[in-house]
C-alpha cells in the first residue's frame, strides 16, 4: 500500500513495514476481516488540496481475497479534466454513456460527492438550517430585550430633548437609527469575519462537506438581514419614543 505522509508518521509506518489492518466492510474470501498489507511508499497531500488522506492499495490484491459478492466490482472512479472542460459537459457525457447498461452511473463533482458522502450521517443542509434558524431567533431575542433596556434608560433624556422643543418624530428617529446602526455594524463586522476565514474553513471543511465561498452576493445578503433585524427591534422602542409624554415622563424620574 501507498500512504500519506501523514499517516505513515502518525503510526511510525516505513517504506518496508507489514501492516495489519482489521476491516469493517470488506470481508476476504475465508470469512477473515484481517488484511495485510506491506508499506510500499509514502506521497505528499498538497496544502489545502481537497485530495484525501488516503491509503492506496492494489486492486488486483483486493479482489483476489475478498468476499465472493464483492469481486469484481468498482465502487467509484475519479476522472481529472483538464482546464477549461466544462465539468457538466463530462458529466453527462459519462452518465449517458452507461445509461441503459445493467449498472448506470451517476456523475458528480468532488464537492457535490463530499457533501453527499457527509449527508450519511444526517441531513447536514436542514441540520444546519435548524441551529443557525435557532441561533437567529435567539439573536432577535436577546437584541430585542438589549434595545427595550436601552430605550427604559433613556426615557429620561428623551423626556429632556421633548422638553427642550425636539418634535416627536425626531425622538422616535434617533431611537430607530440607533438600533439599526448597531445591528449594521455587527452584521458588517460579520461578514468581515467570515471573508477572513473563508480560505482556512475551506482547508479545513472542504474533505467533509466540500468547498464553499462566500460571494459579494452572500456578504449583501447577511447586511441586508442584520439591517432586517434592526429594522424589527427597533421600531417598537421608536413607537414608544413617539408616543412618550413629556409630564408622565418626568413624573417617573422623580
Amino acid at each position: 500500500m501507498v500512504v500519506p505522509d501523514e499517516l505513515a508518521q502518525e503510526y511510525g509506518w516505513r517504506a518496508g513495514d507489514l501492516v495489519s489492518i482489521v476491516g469493517d466492510i470488506w470481508p476476504k474470501s475465508d470469512g477473515s476481516w484481517d488484511w495485510d498489507f506491506e508499506v510500499a511508499g509514502t506521497y505528499e497531500v498538497p496544502p489545502g488540496s481537497a485530495l484525501q488522506p488516503w491509503f492506496l492499495l492494489r486492486y488486483d490484491y483486493f479482489n483476489e481475497s475478498v468476499a465472493d459478492w464483492a469481486k469484481n466490482e468498482v465502487g467509484w472512479v475519479v476522472a481529472r479534466l483538464e482546464d477549461g472542460v466544462d465539468p457538466k459537459v463530462v458529466v453527462d457525457a459519462i452518465d449517458r454513456r452507461f445509461e441503459n447498461s445493467s449498472d448506470p452511473t451517476r456523475s458528480l463533482s468532488e464537492d457535490e460527492w463530499s457533501r453527499q458522502f457527509a449527508n450519511q450521517l444526517g441531513d447536514i443542509g436542514l441540520i444546519a438550517t435548524l441551529i443557525l434558524g435557532a441561533v437567529f431567533f435567539t439573536m432577535l431575542l436577546l437584541t430585542a430585550n438589549v434595545a427595550a433596556l436601552a430605550f427604559r434608560e433613556r426615557v429620561p433624556e428623551l423626556a429632556v430633548m421633548k422638553a427642550l422643543g425636539f418634535k416627536d418624530g425626531t425622538a422616535a428617529l434617533v431611537v430607530f437609527a440607533e438600533a439599526l446602526v448597531l445591528c449594521l455594524m455587527g452584521g458588517v463586522a460579520g461578514v468581515v469575519v467570515g471573508l477572513a476565514l473563508e480560505a482556512p474553513l475551506n482547508a479545513q471543511l472542504a474533505r467533509v462537506v466540500g468547498h464553499f465561498q462566500m460571494s459579494w452576493v452572500d456578504a449583501g445578503l447577511a447586511v441586508g438581514i442584520a439591517g432586517a433585524l434592526g429594522l424589527a427591534i427597533g421600531l417598537p422602542p421608536a413607537v414608544a419614543a413617539r408616543r412618550l409624554s413629556i409630564v408622565r415622563a418626568l413624573r417617573e424620574i422623580s
